[in-house]
């Protein structure tokens, strides 16, 4: 029925927006079910609208693998979140994300007998007291069946604290629009986007054939209606009508962009060299390189709360943070907003600004044992180390700009993406030394004028 409705909406839209295909396999029993649609219809299925029925078929199918366990587990966290909605006096109920840290969390830890220390439970009942009982007695009332200890209402607590943090600070971003002819559909999907996301700053279009011409690392993200060859800038096919889940995605893609250290965008320079600026970019940098640090997270740490919050204590005592709970809520709804795991690495990159930072940092967490995760490609991936860039809410111009450039020479290229899975500090604190020295020298040479002896 799913495949067969999203065939016919399709088809009404044919004469705008023409079916397109690219190459992808499919399970064979996705292949035999479109076989049998076929032969019960009155007309040949092109290639396209059979890949179309196969995409659906198969994310139909996914959808389909909660065992029954989960499925129950899910109906009741829906019925949590609004009694907790109810005792609270917040609105819980639309926030997604959300609900599914809840039902992750809690499939996990009732596998699991975990030890019951205490100081986690007073630490968050500290942060947020009427919180923890608003949970406590909605716990009591839906899974009235179940025994849940303080320990596991505890984390559960952190995630919906993390919802009550503040808003992430919208940053300008700049996308390209690309469709066939570069006209009609890109015209359509730049409104929905303008309307959709106000932060977008520059929105600009080209056709397909035009993107060869374009400087695309002037793009933070591409978007495009059409199939694209392989470029290394982060990139989504959508629907030019731009429906829901789409947004949805876009809105995961742009959470998933370390976009929060992006400093402000810099004047023209006067040819002037600011030294007070240039010594506060070189004693940043030393403080950013003095305080790196990779660290092990003890094995018996399982789930991501507990991990989130271990690292975030350690940062209490390093003097980064004043709140480990405060931080740690914040870099779990990270997660859960959008995967942070970098596909095709053992790597995740949280990354965030907090008003409970006190300064910033950049530090390296080895797992014992890998944990599954969300990518940033919405694929689970096993995780070994977790890198963490902290940044406080007024953070300096200097600081956002060292930061963002750690986070860009993760991913410079494949020999420095492998340091950082598998370096030791040494040989990390060498890339660290480079980078800084990159951004130092683009600073002199933004002011470099020939000097005019006449």
């Amino acid at each position: 029925m799913r495949a067969t409705l999203s065939l016919a909406v399709q088809a009404i839209r044919m004469d705008q927006f023409p079916m397109v295909y690219e190459l992808k396999a499919y399970p064979l029993e996705v292949l035999h079910h479109v076989d049998t649609l076929q032969q019960r219809l009155p007309y040949p299925l092109s290639i396209a609208e059979r890949q179309w029925i196969s995409e659906e078929l198969r994310n139909f199918q996914q959808d389909q693998l909660e065992t029954g366990e989960e499925l129950v587990i899910r109906l009741r966290v829906k019925r949590l979140i609004e009694q907790v909605s109810l005792l609270y006096g917040e609105g819980f109920t639309e926030d997604r994300a959300l609900e599914h840290g809840l039902v992750s969390h809690i499939m996990s830890y009732t596998k699991q007998n975990i030890v019951n220390p205490s100081y986690v439970i007073k630490q968050i009942e500290r942060e947020y007291p009427r919180l923890f009982d608003a949970v406590k007695q909605a716990a009591e009332f839906v899974f009235n069946d179940q025994t849940f200890v303080d320990y596991d209402l505890a984390f559960w607590v952190m995630h919906f604290g993390a919802v009550l943090s503040k808003p992430l600070p919208k940053t300008p971003y700049r996308v390209l629009v690309v469709c066939s002819a570069g006209l009609g559909s890109s015209k359509l999907l730049m409104n929905r986007l303008r309307h959709e996301f106000t932060e977008l700053e520059q929105v600009e279009s080209s056709s397909l054939f035009g993107i060869g011409r374009l400087q695309l690392k002037d793009y933070d993200f591409v978007l495009s209606t059409v199939p694209l060859p392989d470029i290394s800038q982060p990139h989504l096919l959508v629907n030019p009508l731009l429906p829901k889940e789409e947004v949805d995605r876009i809105r995961k893609l742009l959470v998933s962009l370390p976009k929060s250290f992006q400093s402000p965008v810099r004047q023209e320079s006067s040819g002037w060299l600011d030294l007070v600026r240039l010594e506060e970019l070189v004693k940043t940098a030393r403080q950013l390189s003095d305080a790196f640090s990779i660290e092990t997270i003890a094995s018996q740490t399982e789930g991501l709360e507990e991990i989130l919050l271990e690292i975030s204590n350690g940062l209490v005592e390093k003097n980064v943070t004043s709140s480990a709970v405060q931080l740690s809520a914040q870099l779990l709804r990270r997660h859960e907003m959008s995967g942070l795991g970098i596909p095709g690495t053992r790597l995740a990159l949280f990354h965030g600004r907090d008003e409970s930072i006190h300064r910033g940092g950049f530090f390296i967490y080895e797992l014992d044992q890998p944990i599954d995760l969300l990518g940033m490609d919405q694929l689970i991936q096993p995780v070994e180390r977790i890198l963490v860039l902290a940044a406080p809410e007024e953070a300096t111009d200097q600081l956002l700009q060292l930061l963002s450039s750690i986070s860009g020479a993760i991913i410079e290229n494949d020999e420095q993406t492998h340091q950082f899975e598998y370096g030791d500090v040494h040989q990390l604190q060498q890339i660290l030394n480079r980078t800084f020295r990159k951004v130092i020298e683009r600073e002199l040479e933004a002011v470099e004028q020939p000097i005019n002896f006449s």
